[in-house]
């Protein structure tokens, strides 16, 4: 049994966490499955040796994508879970010449898994504010 809110750590130890807000158990569960469920996107990071607009906007304009963040080189892309875009998003980019130095799917962090729980956790909670952090405790890996 652990406890903490240092979240890398809690990824890196343990399997199973329950998450506390106010007292209340707004969550039970392994992390892979929380993952899983927290949202119906995943996260897509493509890095280009130069991003340019129309690859962008080709991308913008696949039909399940949800939204292209540009920073630098690097291209956050949030897609639909109900379709595989990989191959999609790939293609987009070749076809308007860019050249992709990496691509890699990005796994939904504890973090955002937790912050989406309490907002929705104070959402059902008459005179709660959203945002505060919890308390919570985790469970670690058997040995």
């Amino acid at each position: 049994l652990m406890s903490s809110h240092i979240l890398p750590e809690v990824e890196a130890m343990c399997d199973v966490v329950g998450i506390f807000d106010h007292g209340r158990l707004i969550a039970f569960d392994s992390i892979q499955h929380l993952r899983s469920t927290a949202s119906d996107s995943l996260n897509i990071e493509l890095v280009l040796a130069e991003p340019n607009l129309q690859t962008v906007e080709a991308l913008r304009q696949i039909p399940g994508v949800n939204s292209v963040e540009v920073s630098g080189n690097r291209l956050s892309i949030k897609v639909s879970k109900k379709e595989e875009l990989r191959p999609r998003i790939i293609e987009a980019a070749l076809a308007n010449h860019a050249q992709v130095l990496s691509f890699a799917l990005r796994e939904t962090s504890l973090e955002d898994i937790l912050l989406r729980l309490v907002d929705s956790a104070a959402s059902d909670v008459p005179g709660q504010r959203p945002g505060l952090i919890p308390s919570f405790f985790r469970l670690t890996r058997s040995r």
